[in-house]
């Protein structure tokens, strides 16, 4: 390598060095190019000097506003408001657009009185709605009927015409007794009045089917699924892969999501009468899961600890009449009062504290079904339940009673009652203000008896399955946040132009409007005929069956076809039995074989009179003879 630089003893050195170079066709012997990124170096290092500049001034604030006041508001920062703008308008793109949706965040939600000015009613069930569930976000509803079916429902896409978007049948034949949203909102429990509960994903699609216990076995605790009909089922409070569920066979069991061949963990509940079983109406957790309650037909309620189930750890007895079951049980949010609701027509409270007596008894509220339920309102200032009527005697009734009395202002009158006369004429109240328990509404909903009750929190709005096959869902402009909101007022969706069909009744054609109508010439169908006949596919001569020895394209037999044709066909169904027998007559006259040869040598020979009688002398004889 030649030195670029002139040193002693090199005689014209840049001569040889750019001979050397020119030798090569790459950049050999030029002077490497700077780096892209060498501007970033010296920048990092202003960027250092400078954070160590910035980094001494902010130590020197804060020593200095060490001696000044704390100021209590934070101001928001520039990025964190962007961020927020951006998340609303995500939101926003989320939700649709419509006229009582734009204000529905501003909306607070107020739950002292009860969302019921307006009405919306989803029909669809031919028979009794004896279940109802939403998801946690309140956008889709699942309803369940005597008429077997489940239908789903969907607030952000129905319109004015109110339909459901799905309808299935869990198991043929078996009612819709219960079911249920999951916490996270993706899955739908459903018990039916078969024994096999099912999960279905949140679009009605099966996901589960559980298994049913052997009803031989007469251990219960050795079975692993349920024997009889279910009555209810439940999510746990916390864990996503847990349910409930109770039924006739007097166990209450848990079962894993994942695990459908058997069930987690049961509860076998012993009847007060020794040797029989009990019929389980109910069974439901506390918030926290700590406590799990079961109403049975016996009329006690039992609330057993989940971590030793072998004995209930409160018992109330004669909590309703015998015989009655107990449809509905609802812990308050602290676990310590339970709501229950019987077909004996009571309605009761308890504190599980002092279960000497209840808190509250409501007597003469009709109850024919045990689905109808109990529920507290979201603030647990309201107790709602439903009353059941014969056909002929009118619609059923919502009941809601105060928990704590009707809240009161400084002068002693009722806000609550002076709202509800102005919005809700068709509401009757009784006289007295202010005591706990009192009735505060009771409300005709539909045509027949009223059974199932939901009080949704996040959208304020009330639904009530009733008799008539219809769910009604109740709401409040001014408090109710989507939910029915979105629908109510809704127009259909107008078709485009593509998607009418415009095709004849007559000959099926499909006419073009934009198009120049031309009339079909008489020779239109002569030369049709005649492209037929050219086109050696579609004129080709069927071809004729086979003829001669063989049957499906085989030429002779094997020895099944022989059996079957020759030895195993029974030909006495196509003969006359009559003609059958009398052929051999003949030949038993002539050669008898079996009797007449025993007795040929004394058996006497039969004589006809073979004398014909004229018509006259033949009736004469009959009448002598009768």
């Amino acid at each position: 390598m030649y030195n670029k630089s002139k040193g002693k003893g090199a005689s014209n050195p840049s001569d040889d060095w750019e001979a050397l170079r020119s030798m090569f066709p790459t950049n050999f012997g030029m002077e490497k190019p700077k780096k892209k990124y060498d501007w970033f170096e010296t920048d990092s290092k202003k960027n250092k000097e400078e954070e160590k500049k910035n980094s001494n001034k902010k130590e020197e604030e804060i020593k200095s506003n060490k001696e000044k006041p704390i100021e209590t508001e934070i101001p928001q920062s520039e990025p964190t408001k962007k961020e927020q703008k951006d998340d609303d308008e995500e939101i926003d793109e989320r939700i649709p657009k419509d006229d009582d949706s734009d204000d529905d965040y501003n909306i607070e939600l107020n739950y002292k009185t009860p969302p019921v000015s307006h009405e919306v009613q989803l029909k669809g069930h031919t028979k009794m709605v004896s279940a109802l569930s939403l998801d946690p976000s309140g956008s889709r509803l699942a309803t369940g009927s005597y008429d077997n079916y489940v239908k789903l429902w969907d607030f952000n896409g129905m319109d004015m015409s109110l339909k459901s978007f799905r309808t299935i049948e869990p198991e043929e034949g078996n009612q819709i007794v219960d079911l249920k949203f999951s916490n996270s909102g993706d899955q739908i429990l459903i018990a039916t009045n078969g024994s096999i509960p099912r999960l279905y994903d949140r679009d009605g699609i099966l996901i589960e089917e559980f298994i049913k216990g052997d009803p031989y076995l007469q251990d219960m605790r050795k079975t692993k699924g349920h024997i009889q009909a279910l009555s209810s089922c439940m999510w746990h409070p916390y864990d996503k892969q847990l349910f409930m569920t109770s039924a006739a066979d007097s166990t209450v069991r848990i079962w894993d999501v994942n695990q459908k061949r058997s069930h987690k963990e049961i509860i076998a509940v012993k009847s007060k009468n020794r040797g029989t079983k009990t019929r389980i109406s109910s069974a439901v957790f506390n918030l926290t899961a700590t406590n799990i309650a079961v109403g049975a037909q016996d009329g006690i309620i039992r609330i057993y600890d989940p971590r030793s189930t072998s004995r209930p750890s409160i018992s109330i007895e004669e909590a309703h009449m015998s015989g009655s079951d107990i449809g509905s049980l609802e812990f308050s949010r602290d676990g310590s009062l339970l709501l229950s609701r019987a077909t004996d027509d009571t309605l009761k409270l308890w504190d599980i504290r002092h279960i000497s007596k209840p808190l509250f008894v409501e007597r003469d509220l009709s109850c024919f079904y045990s689905e109808t339920n109990a529920i507290f309102s979201p603030d647990e200032q309201y107790v709602l339940t439903g009353t059941s009527v014969k056909k002929e005697d009118g619609p059923g009734q919502l009941k809601i009673y105060y928990t704590q009395g009707a809240p009161l202002d400084l002068n002693g009158n009722d806000k609550e009652k002076e709202k509800s006369d102005k919005h809700h004429h068709h509401h009757k109240k009784k006289g007295h203000r202010g005591k706990s328990f009192d009735e505060a509404y009771s409300l005709d909903v539909g045509l027949h008896s009223v059974v199932k009750i939901a009080w949704h929190q996040r959208i304020n709005q009330i639904l009530v399955g009733n008799g008539d096959g219809s769910t009604y869902v109740l709401y409040d402009p001014e408090k109710s946040i989507n939910g029915a909101k979105l629908c109510a007022n809704k127009q259909p969706r107008k078709k485009k132009v593509d998607e009418y069909e415009f095709i004849s009744r007559s000959n099926g054609q499909i006419y073009n409007p934009h198009a120049i109508y031309k009339e079909e010439s008489g020779y239109s169908t002569k030369r049709k005929r005649e492209k037929l006949r050219n086109d050696p596919v579609a004129s080709h001569h069927p071809e004729m069956p086979l003829n001669g020895p063989g049957r499906g394209g085989r030429v002779g037999t094997n020895y099944t076809h022989y059996m079957m044709k020759y030895i195993m066909k029974d030909t006495t169904h196509d003969e006359d039995p009559r003609a059958a027998l009398l052929n051999y007559a003949k030949q038993a006259e002539e050669n008898p074989y079996f009797i007449a040869p025993a007795y040929k040598k004394n058996q006497p020979k039969p004589v006809f009179d073979e004398s014909e009688l004229d018509e006259e002398e033949l009736t004469r004889e009959v009448k002598r003879r009768a």
